[in-house]
């Protein structure tokens, strides 16, 4: 615990000296601060969240996590940092991210608005010139606080510019693809450009699990003073043995543990100056695990709760409890034994069909680290309703955009392809100019589509005007559009080259996996997440070009009959504009 705390009395020359110690590029120890701020009409302390006392430390690495459970205050106390920063470091622009719109106003006006209205010294903190509203909070010494959310799409995010330190709270909700676009709002700071993530856990393939792992992984662990035995609270060593009668206990010889004399236990104590992570779990949060009727409830929800649901939110871990939307079995059943993936064979198709069309996801930034760009040719026979996959492709990782160019002019050539359709997304416009200055085959048309999520638009329609930068592009819902897919595949509506010519590149179709999300205020959403250590770029690649083919068409074939009248209305002739 600090040894010394700040008072009313101190006020300007607190707020002074502080000033004066963030000059340079050195940064204070937040902790002994706390106290600038009020919550409760009392001095803030970290007595009761002494767990979270290194995120206030004077060391600000590239990137950190902190994953916890439900009810311990990690929202609360990133709001505390987030102040605390921007009062000790003149000139620093922060931004906050919550998955939802209701979500980032809570913690701006509950939390952060909270804390500065509530202490004494807010007169040495912000004056009447300062910009105080829900998405923006300016100071004194000239830092400020920058709120927004990505849930349906990313592109207000675009305008933001010359941040120096990002926290994404809630991470665990967060669509995976705007990470990058997030992070991209730091490429003009000359400071630090550093990341807090924070959330609660969910499936194993979640990108917060995948950030953790990243992480020096520092679990909250408990050295039992009978037996000397180190009890670490986290799902995959001790934390669900550690649960006992009374409180938390070890789990070698059941003596009964203080969770105030724990410490943190990290799995890469490598990571620790340049990406720390920090685990903690209600079973050793002092709010939970030190009055008998809160651990009582803990109990309760033990017995009643499902396993993935407490995993997460009580134990602070995650689970594999995300779903396969298509078995292999299916998979392969969606494959013509009589048709390999080979270019000939292919092109021998391509010949005869009604329209050809080349589908690409290009590599680029990802959670997992492991992107390629794949590609997929796509054809309709005549006589038969359903779209063919007629041939797969996938890029080695990291080539060079004009070697991709190259490969797309030749398939587009070969093949005779009337469109190209791609991921306009992140670094979409880039690739597209590389495409259009390599060429391609004369009369083929190139068809930008993102991937959003777009719960209340049709599942696939062209905005009536650019609302970011580059040109009008087609917007795909990404988590509607994948179930589709997937449900037409295990309709048999699509098919694919045989399996002994394709299994490599098609395993891409069985690595996704689906997550099931509560909100506040309305049902459930889903989201596809990439499994652990897999790419989809072959899946996600297919899913642009069989949409296209599908508004080619005017409709998505039997899978509860065509679609929606408002769709029907919304696939127009702009598709050839």
């Amino acid at each position: 615990m600090p040894d010394k705390t700040f008072t009313t009395e101190d006020t300007a020359d607190v707020v002074k000296k502080l000033v004066e110690s963030a000059k340079g590029t050195d940064f204070p120890s937040l902790a002994p601060l706390t106290s600038l701020l009020y919550w409760d009409g009392k001095p803030v302390s970290l007595q009761d969240h002494f767990q979270f006392q290194p995120i206030f430390g004077s060391n600000i690495p590239a990137s950190m996590i902190l994953m916890c459970g439900r009810q311990e205050g990690k929202s609360l106390q990133g709001a505390l940092r987030t102040i605390l920063l921007a009062l000790t470091n003149p000139y620093l622009r922060q931004l906050v991210i919550t998955p939802l719109r209701s979500q980032i106003e809570r913690y701006s006006r509950e939390d952060v608005e909270t804390f500065i209205d509530s202490s004494p010294l807010r007169h040495e903190f912000v004056d009447k010139k300062c910009r105080m509203n829900i998405m923006e909070r300016n100071f004194i010494n000239n830092s400020a606080i920058v709120f927004s959310f990505a849930f349906l799409d990313a592109i207000r995010l675009r305008s933001i510019s010359g941040i120096d330190m990002l926290h994404v709270d809630e991470v665990q909700n967060m669509n995976p693809d705007f990470i990058p676009i997030v992070q991209s709002t730091m490429q003009a700071s000359l400071k630090l450009a550093c990341t807090f993530y924070s959330g609660t856990p969910l499936s194993i393939d979640n990108q917060i699990e995948l950030l953790w792992e990243q992480s020096s992984m520092g679990s909250w662990t408990i050295q039992c003073p009978s037996c000397r035995r180190e009890n670490v609270a986290n799902i995959k060593h001790d934390a669900i043995k550690m649960i006992g009668k009374k409180g938390p206990v070890c789990v070698e010889c059941d003596h009964l543990l203080d969770t105030r004399k724990g410490y943190f236990l990290h799995e890469n104590p490598e990571k620790l100056t340049k990406f720390p992570g920090y685990n903690i779990g209600q079973i050793v949060h002092p709010y939970h695990c030190e009055y008998p009727h809160k651990w009582a409830l803990l109990l309760h929800y033990m017995e009643t709760w499902d396993e993935p649901k407490f995993v997460n939110e009580i134990i602070g871990g995650s689970i594999d409890n995300a779903g396969d939307p298509l078995t292999k079995q299916q998979l392969v059943d969606c494959c013509d034994p009589e048709h390999p993936n080979e270019i000939q064979a292919a092109a021998d198709l391509c010949r005869t069909a009604e329209f050809v069309l080349l589908s690409i996801d290009w590599s680029g930034n990802s959670v997992t680290g492991k992107s390629t760009t794949g590609i997929n040719c796509i054809v309709k026979l005549p006589g038969d309703p359903r779209l063919r996959i007629v041939y797969m492709e996938r890029r080695p990782p990291l080539q060079d955009h004009m070697d991709d160019a190259n490969r797309i002019k030749q398939l587009s050539e070969f093949f005779e392809v009337d469109m190209v359709c791609h991921d306009y997304g992140g670094g979409g416009d880039v690739r597209e100019t590389t495409m259009r200055q390599e060429g391609l085959r004369p009369g083929c048309k190139i068809i930008p589509i993102e991937l959003v999520s777009a719960r209340r638009k049709p599942v696939m329609y062209l905005p009536k005007q650019v609302t970011g930068p580059g040109r009008r592009s087609y917007m795909l819902d990404k988590a509607r559009a994948l179930d589709y897919m997937y449900a037409l595949m295990r309709k048999g509506q699509i098919i694919l080259p045989s399996w002994n010519t394709c299994k490599n590149l098609a395993d891409d179709f069985l690595n996704n996996a689906v997550e099931s999300h509560e909100t506040p205020r309305s049902s459930p959403y889903i989201i596809y997440v990439p499994r652990r250590g897999k790419v989809n770029d072959i899946a996600m690649s297919a899913l642009l070009g069989l949409f296209t083919g599908w508004w080619l068409q005017g409709s998505i074939p039997n899978l509860r009959g065509t679609l929606s009248d408002e769709e029907e209305d919304d696939m127009d002739s702009g598709l050839y504009n």
